[in-house]
């Protein structure tokens, strides 16, 4: 009996507990959710990001097949189109539409040729501060997920290291993941 009334009341305190929260709770969980980004990719089309450097860059597709940043269903075929392409040594730059705190980017480069790709991932800070936060010296076609601590962001730079072969991106994301 002891047991079923002690088992009883941690159920009603456990239950209590976790289902409280003050309105200055809720009101910083707000705060939070819009500065990452209402934990949704922030550098879609929809979501108002833009790629600083497109007139550098050659987008291979129409006009709703070439965007890295689109959310249409992607149909890669060899020899297709529906990506974008860096110059040698050159970069994709996505300015954000405001500032949002960031802890992944997950880039998805062609991957129907045996391509090896040199690049690094380098955040800009809301005061022009710089770091990077991957380097690959060997990374084949495919999705990589690059994690790194929060960070409050403003641009991020996907730049070639390579010197000899361009980078050719089909899908690049970046959000708040928990």
């Amino acid at each position: 009996m002891q047991k079923t009334i002690l088992i009883i009341s941690l159920i009603i305190v456990l239950t209590y507990t976790a289902t409280t929260y003050s309105d200055q709770d809720l009101m910083i969980l707000m705060e939070k959710a819009q500065i990452r980004g209402d934990y949704q990719d922030i550098v879609n089309e929809r979501s108002g990001a833009l790629i600083s450097n497109a007139r550098e860059l050659t987008f291979y597709g129409d006009q709703f097949n070439n965007s890295p940043l689109r959310d249409a269903v992607y149909d890669i075929a060899l020899n297709s189109k529906g990506y974008v392409k860096t110059p040698v040594s050159g970069k994709i730059q996505l300015d954000l539409l405001q500032e949002y705190e960031l802890n992944t980017v997950v880039i998805w480069f062609y991957d129907l040729q045996v391509i090896t790709y040199k690049f690094k991932v380098t955040l800009i800070y809301p005061d022009d501060s710089t770091q990077d936060v991957y380097s690959n010296n060997a990374a084949v076609g495919g999705i990589y997920r690059i994690t790194f601590d929060d960070s409050l962001v403003k641009s991020i730079l996907i730049v070639d290291i390579s010197g000899t072969q361009p980078l050719q991106i089909i899908k690049i994301q970046a959000f708040y993941a928990f």
